[in-house]
């Protein structure tokens, strides 16, 4: 039985840079405060499982130094121990930025990038998919009518889609 993904906002530093994801269990985040360390307790948390990172290119420097040292040796300081802790994790990334730019400006690291690009998918903007927009704008439709418990909800109109389409 497939488990559900608990979903969290996660904050590197001071402000949001991203969400992490695990099917194993809940992600315990530290406050949004940056002198606690976020980074080793959502690693643990996943410790057995998959954990996503969205917009990793949003990663501070700090903490892809950290992020990477995990890559490489599999093991995770943690805040007070002098000793390290082994931890199996699966990572997934995903972001919107180009990383060989960002690398080229010295704002991701490169070592960083080759550990993460192991298998790379890139998904066109939707702008570039246009009859994807039906689809999709039908099935946002349907899902949120049934949260807000509405059973007759009509379809898009035919302008209301080219507006979609182009925007």
């Amino acid at each position: 039985m497939r488990q559900p993904v608990e979903r969290r906002q996660a904050r590197w530093g001071s402000h949001r840079e991203g969400i992490v994801r695990t099917r194993r269990k809940p992600v315990l985040l530290a406050s949004n405060r940056s002198d606690r360390p976020v980074l080793p307790l959502v690693v643990e948390e996943a410790d057995g499982g998959t954990l996503f990172l969205d917009e990793v290119g949003e990663l501070p420097l700090a903490l892809q130094v950290k992020l990477l040292r995990v890559l490489e040796s599999g093991e995770l300081y943690m805040v007070g121990s002098s000793k390290p802790k082994k931890v199996d994790v699966r990572f997934v990334a995903a972001t919107n930025r180009d990383l060989e730019t960002e690398i080229y400006k010295g704002t991701f690291r490169q070592d960083l990038y080759y550990r993460l690009n192991g298998l790379e998918i890139f998904v066109p903007p939707l702008r570039e998919r246009p009859s994807e927009v039906a689809v999709l704008a039908e099935k946002f439709i349907q899902q949120h009518a049934e949260i807000a418990n509405i059973r007759d909800v009509p379809g898009l109109s035919a302008s209301a889609l080219l507006w979609l389409q182009n925007y």
